[in-house]
């Protein structure tokens, strides 16, 4: 008895201790780090707000591109972001850049363009900015936001290849004075992954 007990105990610790060994970057702890929160607003909610006022700068105004940073502890902990939308004016060739904060939108710049800038299918831009976050942080940002909530992240909407295709989206985090970083690409139409870059 006395050996089956000892037996026993010493199995228990080396489990326990298999478990404490367990790496800070394994998929274990990637599963238990924390959800990511709601950043408020949404892009398409952001995006309803903006492209009202670009209508009013030119009625042909098209979608080129989106943009919002925050910090890690912003996800983690849920947050307001700025989203910053550039549309392009065929009929002009101009491009006018809208910040929308706080409920509140404003133009703060355009200019003429030399060429033509390709702009993104809003038909088929279906994922919106909080299903993108998820997957970035599913793909290791909860990681990287746990460990450093002074992570840098952007989220960046913009046309594929050849314009008026299936927008992506690319949620980046990278870690000041540090080369750590993490971006995933998804496609914007269905969620599904494109491309994912790490740097160590």
């Amino acid at each position: 008895m006395l050996l089956l007990g000892g037996a026993f105990i010493l199995v228990l610790l080396f489990a326990v201790g298999a478990l404490a060994y367990v790496p800070l970057n394994s998929p274990a702890s990637v599963e238990s780090a924390p959800s990511a929160a709601a950043i408020e607003p949404t892009a398409k909610e952001a995006f309803a707000s903006a492209s009202k006022s670009a209508k009013r700068w030119r009625d042909d105004a098209r979608l080129a591109g989106a943009r919002a940073h925050c910090r890690g502890d912003i996800i983690m902990n849920g947050g307001q972001v700025e989203w910053a939308f550039q549309f392009f004016s065929p009929a002009t060739q101009q491009l006018a850049l809208f910040a929308v904060s706080d409920g509140q939108v404003r133009r703060i710049r355009q200019g003429l363009s030399p060429y033509e800038v390709p702009t993104l299918s809003i038909e088929e831009w279906q994922v919106d900015s909080r299903e993108a976050v998820g997957r970035w942080w599913r793909e290791g940002g909860g990681y990287l936001a746990a460990r450093r909530p002074d992570t840098e992240v952007t989220m960046r909407l913009y046309p594929s290849r050849g314009g008026d295709l299936s927008p992506i989206w690319a949620v980046g985090g990278s870690v000041p004075d540090q080369e750590t970083s993490l971006v995933v690409q998804v496609d914007a139409s269905d969620g599904s992954i494109l491309d994912e870059q790490k740097g160590q």
